[in-house]
C-alpha cells in the first residue's frame, strides 16, 4: 500500500457527521467500513512524530532527502484511518477510526487475509482497556457480525466521506527543521 501523509486532523472532524470514534471500556457498536470519498481507499496510512508539548507532525522521510525529526531522535509512529458508518436503529452516521499498529495488525489485517477487503460487512468493535507503561488506554476488538434485524442497512450513496487527500499535506521541510533544532537545544 502506498504511505500518504495526514494532517488537518481538526478539519477532518469537521468534515465528517460524527468525528472521532472513541469507545470506553466494554463500550460495544455496529460499524460498516466505508471507501474514501475517491471510492478507492478505506484506510489511508502514515508514519507520524509526536513532539510533547509541540504537536503531531506527519514524517516526511520519502518525500524530502531527509526527515529532520527522524535524525533528532523523534519515534515515528505508524497511524491508520478508516471511514467507517456507526449503525444503530435509526441508520448510520459517518465517524472516523484512528489507530495504530496494534488495531492493524489484530483486527484489519486478519479479516483483509479472510476476506480480501473490509468494506462488504458489518463490524461489532468492543472498547477494551488496556496499559502501556504509564499510558492506560482504550484498544478496540473487531468481531464480523450480522446487522441486528432491527437496524436499518447502510445506504452508502447517502453517507458523506472523508476525502482523504484534501488532508494528505506534507509539512513544509523548514518547519520541521526548526522544531528539531528546538529539540536540540
Amino acid at each position: 500500500m502506498t504511505q500518504p501523509f495526514f494532517t488537518g486532523l481538526d478539519n477532518m472532524k469537521k468534515a465528517t457527521s460524527g468525528g472521532e470514534l472513541k469507545l470506553g471500556d466494554k463500550e460495544k457498536v455496529i460499524i460498516k467500513f466505508l471507501d474514501d470519498a475517491d471510492g478507492e481507499h478505506p484506510i489511508a496510512q502514515y508514519y507520524n512524530h509526536y513532539v510533547p508539548g509541540v504537536g503531531s507532525f506527519p514524517c516526511v522521510d520519502g518525500i524530502y532527502d531527509h526527515c529532520p525529526l527522524c535524525e533528532a531522535g523523534v519515534k515515528r509512529i505508524y497511524r491508520m484511518l478508516a471511514n467507517v458508518a456507526v449503525v444503530d436503529k435509526d441508520g448510520a452516521v459517518v465517524n472516523f477510526i484512528r489507530k495504530g499498529r496494534e488495531f492493524v495488525s489484530e483486527c484489519l489485517t486478519t479479516y483483509l487475509d479472510e476476506y480480501g477487503t473490509l468494506t462488504d460487512r458489518y463490524y461489532k468493535i468492543i472498547g477494551d482497556s488496556r496499559t502501556m507503561g504509564d499510558t492506560n488506554y482504550v484498544a478496540f476488538k473487531m468481531i464480523p457480525t450480522e446487522l441486528p434485524k432491527d437496524y436499518k442497512e447502510v445506504d452508502e450513496s447517502e453517507l458523506r466521506r472523508i476525502d482523504w487527500s484534501t488532508f494528505l499535506i506534507t509539512p513544509k521541510l523548514e518547519e520541521l527543521e526548526r522544531v528539531a533544532n528546538d529539540l536540540r537545544k
